[in-house]
């Protein structure tokens, strides 16, 4: 277990922005929400669009990607990054839950 937490590390992934937004709030969900509450919050509509307008708002602003030669912007790579960001969130989120309840047991 220890193995992958330095890996995580050593690669880089954790520092990623959506990985350490994910964790962090799959940590608040876990502990101030009942797990009702946690259910409902998959099945709403409003969690994705936040998520996916985060994820847009990040790599307009922050992460753009130019195409050969810097003259303009390369659409499809920033889509996806865009969602491999939400991806990345989500599984941080429900991986970080599960954690959590892992080390809870012992």
């Amino acid at each position: 277990m220890f193995k992958g937490l330095i890996s995580l590390f050593a690669s880089g992934v954790i520092f990623s922005p959506f990985v350490l937004l994910g964790i962090v709030s799959g940590g608040w969900c876990y502990f101030n929400l009942a797990p009702e509450g946690i259910r409902n919050l998959f099945f709403r509509n409003e969690f994705y669009v936040a998520i996916v307008s985060a994820s847009i708002v990040y790599v307009l602003l922050f992460a753009r990607v130019y195409e050969r030669g810097g003259n303009s912007l390369d659409w499809v790579a920033m889509l996806l990054k865009m969602v491999s960001n939400v991806i990345k969130f989500i599984a941080s989120f429900l991986l970080v839950m599960s954690f959590i309840s892992l080390i809870s047991i012992f």
